[in-house]
């Protein structure tokens, strides 16, 4: 049952308990209803027939209150009205006419649109008389217009009386009691018809108005037009055939009125025409200059053009094509470790081809450019290395909930209260005890439904919740800055001409990442932190992305050096040209391909330390020009790693091969180094020197020296079964950070140092994985 309903029900009760003691205090049956209505403050419905005079200071703003039962809505109502408030008494009218005014009353006998019917007839009266003479004066202007299209001067007038007469529609329909038929005002309908018959004339007219309007003037017609619903898109649509019979007789300067007022209503092939039409009318102007150079023309129109905000697509009979005769031998082998690519910022008609066909696939084009990438490199430096503190998520633990105890307080003290309102007594046979009893029984129905909310958050309150268990813990962050740099080699062969233009240029790009290492998963701020910090793939987007060299640029450096231009005796004379300069690239590469070698000792040149992002250093050896051989437990659970080599380079490596059984793993890196030369012989004599280089406890690049103790077969570190793996046992120095360094005979490499046992009274038991099995892994394929 609703609060609404129990209230009725309460004062029904009440209302037939004073009935019945209505005889003891006197009363007589006929005024037992109007003595009973003048207890609960209800007044007689009956309303002043004398007209009541509308108050001049009556404002749309009414004084909000407290509304009981004995002083509701309907009292403040019928006191505004009486008072000559009409405006007022509307307003809160619209807002209690769904909560109250057409809602039953609380008493049986009260029927509130009855009741009020007088008042909301006396205020549709007066509010239809403040709006007589401004609707009708609004219809009178309106249909004062009869020439159509209708001439511009009018144009501001025609959208000011629209205007107006919206608002005076608006404002009359924002009384609710205005919207019943009883009570409307039939000149709102005749006033809203004409204004939409209005409307529709100014646009079945706004076509033929755009052609009468002056298309060069800054002013945008739509902007002025009094119609603003127009579809401008459709009317330039319609009329672009007329628009660009305009334009083809225009200056420049039209031109870019037109294109600035209408280029957001223009499709985007209008766009390229409209565009086209501005350059060709801009080299008409300049041609007549005999000292400028066509193509120089051309591109000065176009840059004039994008600079002024015009789109081109395509400029006609100006044909490009692009041939591509980089080296395929240093795209094989990673001398161009990323592509170049051009631009097309001048709206030539391109191609692409190979060089072999770079005559025989470009015969309509006027220009061909040929390019030739002499290298492309990539260098990683890592600028420093910090520590991050954090906390992650290691777990959760159940604890008291607070709010358990709170919601078992809260049924306690709902279950007093319901027992003090029932034993409550209130005595017989009076008025005032009737009323104790009505306010008894309100009592009670109030108690006993804060119990039943109390037991209801009580059983939906758990006794125990799950708190948060977090740890403090470092992710470290690297600044790494990537530099590309790239030499090329190109051509411009200029047909119309009969010339060519060869010509170098570098290309250098440089950006700097922070990136996050061993950030775990559970880390509560990992969003930020991902969101501050950058990754690998990041890293290797930028490398992977090509270079971009704008053809406008080209274009300009081959006009800045025309004078250096040669004479073409042959295109086959030229192609000549272009593979001398491939080889000289070639040479270049191979001259380059190893790293030079450390002072002293040329075995340090071979080995570099690791760093694992969990923390952790190992020893790795160049076994190719850039690959680097370590064991598996050095780079376990990493995929990219970082690495010093002796003369203090600092690379970037990425694991291609691993194998667990053997504990090894192979790492492609952007440096180059020497690589390391295997022992061949199939004997090692026990007691011969050995030397092991690594980094033992950080220490790097120690140089440690002992015997070969055994040869000998072990399982697996990893006890992952197969067959056992073979190692050479030695007594020379291994501790953490030598693993994964090469173990050297002689200056060969007979091993990989891998592990040693540890334990009381043990010493000098090391073990390196004998050279037989490295080789094997490094033939595998991967």
């Amino acid at each position: 049952m609703t609060p609404h309903k129990k209230i009725r029900l309460i004062l029904l009760i009440f209302f037939l308990l004073c009935i019945s003691s209505c005889s003891t205090i006197g009363l007589k049956e006929g005024s037992i209803q109007k003595t009973l209505m003048s207890a609960v403050g209800i007044k007689d419905n009956s309303v002043q027939e004398t007209p009541i005079a509308p108050k001049e200071d009556d404002s749309d703003v009414f004084e909000e209150r407290e509304y009981t039962i004995f002083n509701d809505q309907g009292d403040h109502f019928e006191e505004l009205v009486k008072n000559g408030y009409f405006r007022k008494a509307a307003r809160l009218y619209d807002k209690y006419h769904e909560s109250y005014f057409n809602k039953e009353g609380v008493l049986p006998w009260e029927n509130r649109k009855e009741k009020y019917t007088v008042y909301f007839q006396m205020i549709a009266n007066h509010l239809n008389g403040c709006f007589c003479k401004k609707i009708n004066d609004a219809n009178l202007r309106i249909e004062s217009h009869t020439v159509w299209p209708a001439p511009p001067q009018q144009w501001n007038i025609i959208s000011n009386e629209i205007s107006l007469s919206q608002t005076i529609i608006d404002e009359y329909n924002s009384f609710c009691l205005l919207s019943k038929d009883q009570y409307r005002y039939a000149a709102v309908e005749g006033l809203e018809q004409h204004a939409q018959i209005l409307k529709d004339k100014l646009k079945s007219y706004a076509s033929l108005a755009f052609k009468e309007y002056d298309l060069f003037n800054e002013k945008n017609f739509f902007n002025s037009y009094p119609f603003d619903i127009l579809n401008e898109n459709e009317i330039i649509s319609e009329n672009f055939n007329f628009i660009l019979e305009k334009l083809q007789c225009a200056c420049c300067d039209d031109i870019e009125k037109f294109n600035n007022t209408y280029k957001d209503y223009t499709s985007s092939d209008s766009d390229y025409l409209i565009g086209s039409l501005y350059v060709e009318r801009f080299v008409e102007d300049k041609k007549g200059d005999n000292n400028r150079v066509e193509l120089a023309l051309l591109l000065d129109a176009i840059k004039t053009a994008n600079d002024k905000g015009f789109s081109i697509k395509e400029i006609k009979n100006q044909h490009v094509s692009f041939v591509e005769s980089t080296s395929k031998t240093l795209l094989d082998e990673g001398y161009v470790e990323f592509p170049a690519k051009v631009n097309v910022d001048i709206p030539f008609p391109h191609r692409t081809c190979l060089l072999k066909k770079a005559f025989s696939e470009t015969a309509d084009s006027n220009f061909v450019i040929v390019f030739n990438v002499a290298q492309a490199s990539i260098k990683r430096r890592i600028k420093k290395r910090d520590q991050i503190k954090s906390r992650y998520l290691a777990g959760y633990r159940d604890v008291s909930n607070p709010n358990s105890r709170q919601a078992a307080i809260a049924v306690r003290e709902a279950e007093r209260g319901l027992l003090s309102a029932q034993g409550t007594f209130c005595g017989g046979g009076t008025l005032a005890a009737a009323a104790c009893e009505v306010v008894k029984a309100i009592a009670i129905v109030g108690w006993r439904d804060k119990l039943n909310t109390a037991n209801q958050a009580f059983i939906n309150t758990p006794e125990y919740i799950q708190e948060a268990i977090h740890k403090d813990y470092k992710f470290s962050v690297s600044d790494v800055e990537v530099t590309k740099s790239m030499t090329v080699n190109y051509y411009i062969l200029d047909r119309p001409n009969k010339k060519y233009f060869k010509s170098v240029f570098d290309v250098s790009e440089e950006k700097v990442f922070k990136v996050a290492y061993s950030l775990k998963d559970e880390d509560t701020n990992l969003s930020g932190h991902m969101s501050t910090y950058n990754s690998e793939q990041d890293i290797e987007s930028f490398e992977n992305e090509a270079v971009s060299v704008d053809l406008s640029s080209l274009m300009q450096d081959y006009l800045t050096n025309i004078d250096k231009t040669k004479r073409l005796l042959s295109e086959e004379k030229l192609m000549t040209a272009m593979l001398k300069d491939k080889n000289v690239a070639l040479a270049n590469y191979k001259e380059k391909k190893h790293s030079t070698k450390s002072l002293n000792d040329p075995r340090f040149n071979n080995v570099v330390v690791i760093y694992n992002p969990e923390g952790k250093i190992g020893s790795g050896f160049f076994v190719g020009p850039n690959l680097i051989l370590t064991n598996y437990h050095v780079i376990e659970g990493s995929k990219f790693l970082e690495m010093r080599l002796h003369n203090g380079l600092e690379t970037f490596g990425k694991v291609i091969k691993s194998d667990v059984r053997l504990d090894l793993a192979l790492i492609k890196v952007e440096a180059r180094g020497e690589a390391v030369n295997f022992y061949k012989s199939n004997i090692i004599e026990l007691g011969t020197e050995v030397e092991a280089i690594g980094h033992p406890s950080g220490l790097e690049f120690s140089i440690t020296r002992g015997i070969v103790s055994a040869i000998r077969k072990r399982k697996s570190v990893y006890d992952v079964g197969g067959k056992e793996i073979l190692f050479i046992q030695t007594d020379a120095a291994i501790n953490p950070g030598n693993s994964g360094g090469p173990l050297f005979l002689e200056g060969k490499v007979i091993g990989v140092n891998n592990q040693k046992i540890v334990a009381n009274a043990v010493e000098g038991l090391g073990f390196a994985i004998h050279f037989s099995e490295v080789q094997n892994f490094l033939k595998e394929d991967y």
